[in-house]
């Protein structure tokens, strides 16, 4: 189910002739003390009330963590996540919790994403639906994540486990989702027979997440190469679209977006023509490997 977008503006920032001066935290010196051209004056013009064009409001979106961390981070279990999707759900009283939700509304939160990161590369969605009292650990399960959306007005963006299961468990969770209760759909029958007689329409796919770097610590471990990855997508998107044509399924760029990752142009190359979007998850400022480069 598509949901009306509003018309974002965004005013107009020009950045003209800007240059950045530095040498290692020391002074550094004018161009005129070391000899060289005058540099041109910089200047910044800022016009706040021109419009330059509509905003997609689902780029304002957030992440629910929802799932279980044990083998990705630490050994422990961690059950809360997948109970209440770490605060975002009561299961008492099967609702949302009316703080966070109106705290979403405000923020302006249009898309949320589940199970949440690095949390699905050890999800299994077919163990997070079903009578809540089947599931004590995933009360906050696939349907209560699609009730938490609609009530918050944000469009449902969907993480695919490129560890657990294949392409078809990935074809019966669009199943699951999206096709009428009928006989030739037994995932949307079980869906009915548990409350939710009419499909959801879920959109956003994401398929996969940092598959590049594999599974942590969850055994067996795992990880795919940028060939593997495309051949696991493009095998998705084929059984997934024929239960649902005009879902919108994201592929994986390389883990810090680097340019000379080869993942991306390897990725790129083999899934052109079935990818609708493409995900990138950067870590441009330094927190681990090589430190940013600096401009002189």
């Amino acid at each position: 189910m598509q949901r009306k977008n509003r018309d974002l503006r965004v005013g107009a920032l020009v950045l003209c002739g800007m240059m950045f001066l530095c040498m290692d935290g020391a002074p550094t010196a004018t161009a005129q003390q070391r000899g060289d051209a005058p540099v041109a004056q910089a200047k910044i013009t800022v016009h706040a009330g021109e419009v330059l064009g509509e905003v997609n409001p689902l780029i304002f979106g957030h992440n629910a963590e929802a799932a279980d961390s044990q083998y990705l981070f630490t050994p422990h279990s961690n059950p809360i996540p997948g109970r209440t999707g770490e605060g975002l759900w009561n299961p008492e009283t099967a609702e949302p919790v009316p703080e966070v939700l109106e705290l979403a509304k405000q923020a302006g939160m249009k898309m949320l994403r589940y199970p949440g990161g690095c949390l699905v590369h050890n999800f299994d969605w077919k163990k997070a639906v079903g009578p809540p009292a089947d599931r004590p650990d995933f009360t906050f399960g696939v349907d209560e994540f699609i009730a938490f959306c609609r009530a918050a007005d944000a469009e449902p963006l969907m993480l695919v486990s490129a560890y657990v299961g294949g392409p078809q468990d990935a074809a019966d969770l669009v199943e699951y989702l999206n096709a009428p209760a009928t006989p030739e759909h037994p995932w949307a029958q079980r869906r009915a027979a548990w409350g939710h007689p009419d499909p959801y329409g879920v959109v956003y796919f994401e398929m996969g997440n940092e598959s590049d770097h594999g599974n942590h610590d969850v055994k067996p471990f795992r990880k795919h190469s940028a060939e593997q990855y495309a051949e696991w997508f493009n095998g998705c998107a084929r059984l997934m679209r024929e239960v649902t044509p005009g879902i919108k399924m994201g592929a994986l760029m390389g883990t810090t977006m680097r340019p000379d990752d080869p993942w991306n142009a390897k990725v790129l190359e083999r899934v052109k023509g079935t990818a609708d979007f493409v995900i990138v998850h950067t870590y441009p400022v330094g927190l681990w490997g090589d430190p940013p480069e600096q401009v002189t």
